[in-house]
């Protein structure tokens, strides 16, 4: 019994001895998993303050932004429902295309509903108010004119010479290649277009002689105001001259080198050219020493505007005659505005403008 009890203690002792060493660890372990699980809780939350600065705030900024883009976008497209005389249907569809075309140009679609409204104040057909707005948002990027201001003149200028819609961007692109290939800007084309447009219609030139016609006068240093109203007046004393026939007709053939019935015929048949040849001729006077001022006295055409705006025309015969040539042919291949604005639009910023939009 005394050998059994001594064994048992034994037993007893060594099994007391293990659990005590197992607690030590386990405790170890526990200690060491309290740690473990501290540094990964500082970890999350680390993680957790990081998405809330990279990810978390930008979203929110994202959507706050969104919500400012939507907001915007339906305050501008009240003002083409406003102005655009277009069914619920209509206005929808004018809607979806601006939205698609904001994905192709770097105008915002704000500013494309902006457009969109200016051509329905300007006259613009229901049918006609995207393409318009496309063709104004290129002007404004290829162009020293804004996407607004290309919207007015271009109405404009339609509204004067009866220009369908389906040749405003044969128009932009004269515009835009008198712009490179002369000393006129586009802005100063498009304001000296406007008014010689009026005479110039009455008596048969075509927009894109118009165009030519302007970029001329302001290459040579006219300002539109004076020298649009100095050749107007040129073109209307001419276009009566031949209706009436009589001395003021010959008056302008003979400066021109033709007989009365050449210039009657010419001016009916090319315009253009009549008042080219006219100009050339009078040029040719001045050279010979002769009065030229008294010369057109004698045609009504006595004031000192008229006489500079000629004189310089006839001191830059090859610039005329260069320009008109580059407005009709630029205005047929209509290719200009795209080809120019296709280089602006491969630009980082104007495709960073295609990605905000």
């Amino acid at each position: 019994k005394e050998e059994a009890k001594g064994t048992m203690a034994e037993v007893i002792g060594q099994a007391v001895v293990e659990i005590l060493a197992d607690k030590t660890k386990f405790e170890e372990g526990m200690a060491g998993l309290k740690t473990s699980l501290a540094e990964t809780g500082a970890a999350m939350t680390s993680v957790g303050k990081t998405l809330s600065i990279g990810l978390t705030a930008p979203l929110a900024g994202i959507a706050t932004l969104a919500a400012k883009a939507a907001i915007d976008f339906e305050t501008a497209f009240t003002g083409v429902a406003k102005t655009v005389d277009a069914s619920g249907a209509e206005l929808a569809q004018i809607e979806s295309q601006l939205r698609s075309l904001a994905t192709v140009v770097p105008v915002s679609a704000p500013e494309l509903m902006r457009l969109a409204e200016a051509g329905g104040q300007l006259g613009i057909k229901t049918q006609d108010i995207a393409s318009f707005a496309e063709m104004a948002a290129k002007m404004g990027e290829a162009t020293n004119l804004s996407s607004e201001q290309a919207a007015t003149a271009l109405a404009k200028l339609a509204a004067i010479t009866g220009l369908p819609a389906t040749e405003f961007e044969k128009l932009g692109s004269a515009i835009v290649e008198l712009g490179n290939k002369t000393a006129a800007t586009e802005s100063q084309i498009v304001e000296m277009s406007l008014r010689i447009a009026g005479a110039g219609s009455q008596i048969g030139l075509t927009e894109a002689e118009i165009t030519g016609f302007a970029a001329a006068l302001s290459s040579v240093g006219i300002e539109a105001e004076a020298g649009g109203t100095a050749i107007s007046q040129v073109m209307l004393r001419m276009r009566e001259a031949v209706a009436s026939g009589g001395e003021e007709l010959r008056g302008f053939a003979q400066i021109a080198g033709m007989t009365a019935g050449e210039f009657a015929a010419k001016f009916r048949q090319e315009p253009a050219a009549a008042i080219a040849e006219f100009i050339a001729g009078l040029h040719n006077l001045e050279a010979q020493g002769q009065p030229t001022m008294a010369a057109l006295s004698e045609l009504g055409l006595s004031g000192i505007r008229v006489g500079d705006a000629l004189r310089r025309l006839g001191g830059a015969q090859d610039l005329l005659t260069g320009s008109l040539a580059t407005g009709r042919e630029a205005y047929a291949a209509n290719t200009a505005l795209s080809e120019e604005f296709a280089r602006r639009q491969e630009t980082t910023a104007a495709q960073l403008g295609i990605l905000r939009n």
